[in-house]
């Protein structure tokens, strides 16, 4: 049966499957340049998106419009070892942070909670 559950869900991420790109910043300090620097890994996915979300901070609501996308990545396109401070997932021209993980309600998937300040 989980034979069966994993074929379908490579079988929904081949017709609806979206190319992103994730990537995991790393900063450190340059002492030749006196400044710091940032080393960026980069990781081909493929993601199924949901609905962008748009949310305002009571706060800042007139200047700082926040959106929101659930992306859900295979377990195996993803290293879950990323560090969630510095991950960030390019899709459809926007950069998102990567804010949480969490299983996903298909097998083998995690779903990815992930924000972009401004529009």
């Amino acid at each position: 049966m989980l034979d069966i559950l994993k074929s379908d869900t490579l079988q929904i991420f081949k017709d609806w499957g979206v190319a992103a790109t994730l990537e995991e910043v790393q900063s450190y300090y340059d002492p030749e340049a006196g400044q710091m620097e940032e080393s960026v890994v980069t990781s081909a996915l493929t993601v199924l998106a949901g609905e962008v979300q748009s949310q305002h901070s009571p706060a800042t609501a007139a200047i700082t419009p926040t959106k929101k996308m659930i992306l859900v990545v295979a377990v195996d396109d993803f290293p879950l070892s990323v560090n969630l401070n510095t991950a960030r997932v390019i899709f459809n021209e926007s950069t998102y942070k990567v804010d949480f993980i969490s299983q996903s309600h298909l097998p083998g998937t995690v779903a990815l909670e992930c924000f972009a300040d401004g529009f």
